[in-house]
């Protein structure tokens, strides 16, 4: 097994969140992320603020050639810049500041989330109300402007967490599996897109991870669908790599342990995305032996436990209950790999 990218063996585990929090209060969010996350804290979105604040309009206000407006069906193109993008670029703005105010002097990692090329091009319709991933000129332009607008966002957040080593880069593609099986409705609802070839997929998110990386920063993928393309992420390059959670059928398909088992092969981190985190102890120690992890070192330097999904739509105090079962879960792991504590206690 390689050394893994995100190097160092830490007591407690490595786990972070996935991005969404609660609320419309940029530091009061990034306090308690801050405060729970204190070893890979992430940049807040804050969707109940408004069109601007969700996953697409955010990444869309760092483009510097498309031009989007909210409309009922989601987001459109448009010639010029207008409230919407006012709007999203003064939210990032915020959540930029209490990052810097919270966390900028203490934090030695920091995660940021970006929406990924093919989630952008199937929720951004054309001024014509089709999406764009209908036409492949329109797909190229998404992942060239994307992968331009990287080394910017980076750098002004490593500007304002100075002390940061490790920057993370959360490439977001929950409509990935839809792009590529044909599952991305029309604008009337009659039919759907084509399926775009995995060759385009690939090399569309390799140009992202590329540049994430040509930047200094870590690549994470995630992709909270039941069946993600992991093999398309580790060809396109990703260091952190995105899986079912095991406590779900998805999670243990042989299919889906090659892919890990060949992922810590080539020293990428794993990020399975857990539910059922009063029941995930013993699953977890099922799945690291069924990959072949043999000791506390490699499932410290190889593991980042994150929640299945973000946590827009649920209250602080199971925002931080969550955060407390990754944390047990991970030091759990990480202390007593084998359970020989539980046995022993019991």
């Amino acid at each position: 097994m390689s050394q893994s990218p995100v190097a160092g063996s830490l007591g407690s585990g490595w786990f972070t969140g996935i991005g969404s929090m609660p609320g419309t209060d940029s530091r009061e969010s990034m306090r308690i992320v801050a405060g729970e996350c204190p070893q890979l804290p992430f940049l807040p979105e804050l969707p109940a603020r408004g069109p601007g604040a969700d996953m697409v309009g955010r990444s869309a206000a760092l483009l510097q050639h498309l031009a989007v407006e909210a409309v009922p069906s989601g987001w459109r193109a448009v010639d010029t810049p207008g409230a919407d993008m006012r709007r999203a670029r003064s939210w990032l703005g915020e959540d930029l500041d209490a990052l810097e105010e919270i966390a900028g002097q203490n934090a030695s990692a920091i995660k940021v989330q970006l929406c990924g090329p093919w989630t952008l091009a199937a929720c951004v319709q054309s001024r014509g109300g089709e999406a764009l991933v209908r036409d492949s000129g329109a797909r190229r332009d998404v992942v060239t402007m994307l992968a331009e607008a990287i080394p910017a966002h980076i750098a002004e957040v490593r500007r304002r967490v100075a002390r940061a080593d490790v920057i993370v880069v959360q490439i977001d593609e929950p409509m990935l599996s839809a792009v590529a099986s044909a599952a991305v409705p029309t604008a009337s609802g009659l039919a759907t897109y084509r399926g775009i070839e995995r060759t385009e997929i690939i090399n569309g998110l390799t140009d992202v991870v590329s540049a994430v990386q040509s930047a200094g920063a870590l690549a994470m993928s995630h992709d909270c669908s039941d069946a993600p393309d992991l093999t398309a992420w580790a060809q396109a390059g990703v260091q952190i790599l995105g899986t079912p959670s095991p406590t779900t059928a998805a999670g243990m398909d042989p299919m889906v342990l090659d892919s890990c088992v060949a992922a810590l092969d080539a020293g990428r981190v794993l990020a399975p995305a857990l539910t059922a985190l009063d029941t995930t102890v013993s699953v977890m120690r099922r799945w690291w032996r069924a990959l072949g992890w043999s000791s506390q070192e490699e499932i410290a330097a190889h593991l980042l436990l994150t929640p299945q999904c973000g946590f827009a739509a649920a209250r602080p105090d199971e925002v931080r209950a969550a955060f407390t079962a990754l944390d047990e879960t991970a030091r759990a792991l990480v202390e007593d790999p084998d359970g020989n504590l539980d046995r022993s206690q019991s």
